[in-house]
């Protein structure tokens, strides 16, 4: 499985990284703190997905049990006050409904507060017997949405498995978010089989979409690497690209940037 690692219970989350579910009985809690004096309200929800990216159901704080009862949703701290979990869900992974193959776990700032003014926040997965492991958001995005984690059921193993995203976003409430998770889920699926080409659209149709891990031929003399970024309204940042070179042992030969511009 690409982006497998192994995972030792209790082991923060790395984004990026597919978790094997062991358990059936899993629990995700969710915690945030913010700075200043204005009033937030984060609500965390957990969306079920089909094969092919259609929305089956989302459990969050008006619709608190769904999906076969396989998903619960305690609590809504408007506040993000006090101590430990403001948020909780459970998932009975073995009642799942066959045709979910996703669960998407989202926050929401019902405020429309921007989550960029957040102190901290994270998520944690964890069982009835043992602790999977925690992801700390040390700096949250400029959004009012983040779809923080993905579980993705593994049909020919017959396993589930978690993947840590914080990936922005759109709405103040999961109902809103629904085309960003559908994005999401389709960009990052470890389900190599099925990919709508009607929802992975690239702005040069001429050009092929990478896929995270992939290996390309290259068959040219000469290449070049493009990057591009934007930044959010207010921020000034000074990003540069650079090009490391290794020998066949993985020692550092030299590096390519701004001030050394052409190698040797």
């Amino acid at each position: 499985m690409q982006g497998f690692a192994p995972h030792k219970q209790g082991d923060p989350l790395v984004p990026g990284t597919w978790i094997p579910i062991n358990e059936p009985n899993v629990y995700v809690g969710l915690g945030w703190d913010f700075t200043g004096t204005e009033t937030f309200d984060l609500d965390a929800s957990i969306t079920g997905v089909d094969e092919k990216f259609n929305i089956i159901e989302a459990i969050f704080y008006s619709h608190k049990k769904g999906l076969n009862n396989s998903v619960i949703h305690f609590g809504d701290n408007t506040t993000g006050e006090g101590e430990g979990d403001d948020e909780v869900i459970q998932v009975i992974l073995n009642q799942v409904p066959e045709e979910v193959y996703y669960l998407a776990v989202t926050i929401n700032s019902y405020t429309r507060n921007s989550l960029i003014k957040a102190k901290s926040a994270y998520i944690r997965v964890f069982t009835d017997k043992y602790n999977i492991g925690k992801f700390t958001l040390t700096r949250t995005k400029d959004c009012i949405g983040l779809l923080l984690g993905v579980f993705e059921r593994d049909t020919k193993l017959n396993i589930w498995y978690f993947r840590v995203m914080a990936d922005p976003i759109e709405g103040n409430v999961v109902t809103e978010s629904i085309k960003s998770i559908q994005k999401l889920l389709c960009d990052y699926s470890i389900n190599k089989e099925y990919i709508d080409e009607k929802k992975v659209k690239h702005p040069f149709p001429d050009e092929e979409l990478f896929k995270v891990e992939d290996w390309i031929p290259i068959d040219a003399n000469f290449v070049y690497v493009g990057l591009g970024w934007n930044l959010q309204k207010g921020f000034n940042f000074d990003l540069d690209a650079s090009i490391l070179t290794f020998d066949a042992k993985n020692n550092l030969q030299e590096i390519i940037y701004h001030q050394n511009l052409k190698s040797k």
